[in-house]
């Protein structure tokens, strides 16, 4: 005590120095062996994916003037307690189920509101302002329906926190083997006697867990409720597009058939387009036709120099006549005419149609619609729309929800001052 105490008398501290001594090097000699903690095995602890902050503390024990200086790691209440019950970072990786409430905080994810089980834990987290509470109860079953103050008595290990800052408060509870449950009051990371005012902070912690879990509650059996509707919606969508489905492979299949028709139509196109070119080469004759037939009527009433002249355009007219032959022959319509309706023949189009029209009609459109139709009728989705309604109407959440609001506010209210209580 004297190594500790710069203001004890030096007179005292000549007394003290040799069984000073001798306790740090007691001291010195336990501390080295003691096993090391590793941190993976620090993290466990909780059953927790975040690791432990910090590394081991340790304090330089300054002797008085008259003893020698000698470095003695500092005695701690644990040998490891964790920073948090609770990681209020979302973790990758983290296995999760439940409802959750996060938000964007500098870059990181961190937890406002957690209700439900990770892993084997059944976990409960609270963020209001710059008050976080938390419990964690190891070993409840996810399906039990009991409420935070209710895991005490089920759980294998119940931790509970409060924080605001770097203050804390925390309570273990943790059941041996035999029944007996060992308790651990701890705050600011330093452990307490768990007096009167540690169990009035329990029990204000357990009153605003249970109801921030019963209006966590009323709002997931509303959202189930609502979840159940669209499901039912979800089905009729489905069957309706099966239906959608129905008519687009029939008009699939009516739009192959226009599709053979269009090719057909192509192809007769084709014949009529070289008709026309042939057409158009034949009226060209016609005009060079028509032209020396002009020409030979004025040549009667001309003179010998007109007559020349007009026997000269007559010549021309005649050679034009000859080369629009020649393109005609040359063109040869009817072999491509031919060769048109050759393709006309192999398309088959009256054939093909006519399987599509009786694959339409073995497709049975009609009756495979009424058949989704009766299961539409069946599926009753109004009537079970309405009951789900009433059944959230019955909840009357909205009410409901502000009273628990409310108590908790006021629960929130009472379980600061038994924080304040706590000295």
């Amino acid at each position: 005590m004297a190594i500790l105490n710069h203001e004890i008398r030096s007179s005292a501290r000549g007394r003290a120095i040799v069984p000073a001594i001798a306790l740090a090097l007691v001291t010195v000699i336990v501390a080295a062996s003691q096993p090391l903690v590793r941190a993976s095995d620090a993290a466990n602890t909780y059953g927790r994916h975040e690791a432990p902050n910090g590394v081991a503390e340790r304090a330089a024990i300054a002797s008085a003037p008259t003893a020698p200086t000698v470095a003695l790691p500092a005695v701690s209440p644990q040998s490891r307690v964790r920073d948090s019950a609770c990681s209020w970072e979302m973790a990758d990786g983290s296995s999760f189920s439940g409802s959750i409430s996060t938000s964007r905080v500098g870059g990181r994810t961190v937890v406002n509101e957690q209700i439900g089980t990770r892993g084997a834990d059944r976990i409960i987290q609270q963020r209001l302002a710059d008050l976080r509470l938390c419990l964690v109860a190891e070993g409840v079953d996810p399906s039990d329906p009991s409420r935070p103050s209710e895991w005490l008595g089920r759980a294998r290990r119940v931790v509970m926190e409060s924080r605001r800052g770097n203050v804390t408060q925390q309570l273990d509870l943790d059941r041996e083997a035999g029944g007996a449950q060992r308790v651990t009051w701890r705050v600011g990371g330093s452990e307490r006697p768990f007096d009167a005012a540690a169990q009035q902070w329990r029990d204000r912690m357990l009153a605003a867990l249970d109801t921030t879990w019963e209006l966590s509650s009323l709002r997931g059996n509303v959202s189930s409720l609502r979840g159940d509707i669209s499901s039912i919606r979800g089905e009729e969508s489905s069957l309706r597009g099966e239906i959608s489905s129905l008519h687009g492979e029939v008009s699939s299949m009516r739009g192959h058939a226009s599709s053979v028709r269009g090719d057909e139509s192509s192809l007769r196109g084709q014949i009529s387009s070289i008709e026309g070119h042939v057409s158009s080469l034949r009226g060209a004759i016609s005009s060079e036709q028509g032209a020396i037939s002009s020409l030979t009527a004025n040549r009667y009433d001309a003179g010998a120099a007109e007559r020349g002249r007009i026997a000269d355009s007559v010549s021309k007219h005649d050679a034009e006549i000859a080369r629009l032959e020649r393109e005609i022959r040359d063109y040869n319509a009817d072999a491509k005419i031919a060769a048109m309706e050759k393709q006309i023949r192999a398309l088959d189009a009256d054939g093909k149609v006519a399987a599509i029209d009786a694959e339409i009609h073995a497709f049975d459109l009609d009756g495979k619609v009424a058949a989704i139709d009766r299961q539409i009728a069946a599926l009753g989705v109004e009537g079970k729309i309405g009951a789900i309604e009433k059944q959230i109407a019955a909840l009357d959440a909205d009410r409901r929800g502000r009273q628990l609001e409310d108590r908790r506010d006021e629960e929130i209210k009472q379980l600061e001052a038994a924080i304040a209580a706590i000295k």
